[in-house]
């Protein structure tokens, strides 16, 4: 379980020029500035059978935050995330590929 953590970007986990495989994971009550759950930046991540909840970002993507990621996000839920300046309170995608 990823939770009650506080981080700049991604409160649970951070993300940055790495491959990453989330499976069967609970990010729950998360704070940061960008993707409160989870945030990824110019990654290659597989998020599965995961649940994001009561997770906060004081910007984009309460739940999960994806910047230039190659991602699949595929079996999860996303319950009660926030985000302060709410370009998504679930997930926020600037990327150039998602799958499924």
């Amino acid at each position: 379980q990823c939770g009650q953590s506080e981080g700049w970007l991604g409160g649970g986990i951070f993300v940055y020029k790495s491959v990453l495989t989330v499976t069967n994971c609970i990010f729950e009550d998360n704070t940061s500035d960008g993707g409160g759950g989870m945030f990824s930046r110019q990654g290659n991540v597989v998020i599965d059978t995961c649940e994001f909840k009561d997770n906060t970002s004081r910007s984009n993507g309460g739940g999960l935050q994806l910047n230039h990621t190659e991602a699949i996000v595929r079996d999860c839920e996303f319950k009660n995330n926030r985000a302060d300046q709410s370009l998504s309170e679930y997930m926020s995608v600037w990327t150039e590929r998602v799958g499924e």
